[in-house]
């Protein structure tokens, strides 16, 4: 009752679902040479690596200086809410604090830039072993 040629069943419907995931595929190390040129890549990334986590680190101290900034500016605003403002018209100031912008830039263009770098060579390291 089942055709072996297409698989067409009269009394039944067969449903398959596949699921596939990303594997690594590795070249084989046979030679003294392959050996080497592996070393010699793993090295490499290892260095790209250490380099890119010392520049994530190189931030960290001007992110912290930022973020210090911008909280000494909340407390020093929150003491001042209790004095009334100058401007009389009522318009409310949708400026930007600077240190919040310097912050924005650096953590959402270089730090995001570096990490996901990082990633990508962690990752290209843990598909190479």
């Amino acid at each position: 009752f089942l055709c072996h040629a297409c698989g067409f069943c009269k009394y039944a419907k067969f449903d398959y679902t596949l699921l596939g995931r990303p594997c690594c595929a590795v070249d084989p190390i046979e030679s003294d040479e392959d050996r080497k040129k592996t070393v010699a890549t793993i090295n490499t990334l290892l260095e790209k690596a250490d380099r890119v986590y010392k520049q994530l680190i190189g931030n960290k101290p001007t992110l912290e200086l930022l973020l210090l900034k911008i909280s000494e500016h909340r407390l020093d605003r929150g003491m001042d809410e209790g004095i009334p403002p100058n401007n009389s018209a009522g318009g409310s100031s949708t400026q930007v604090n600077r240190a919040i912008q310097l912050l924005a830039q650096r953590y959402c263009g270089e730090c995001k830039g570096s990490f996901e770098e990082l990633s990508k060579i962690i990752q290209v390291r843990h598909w190479d072993k």
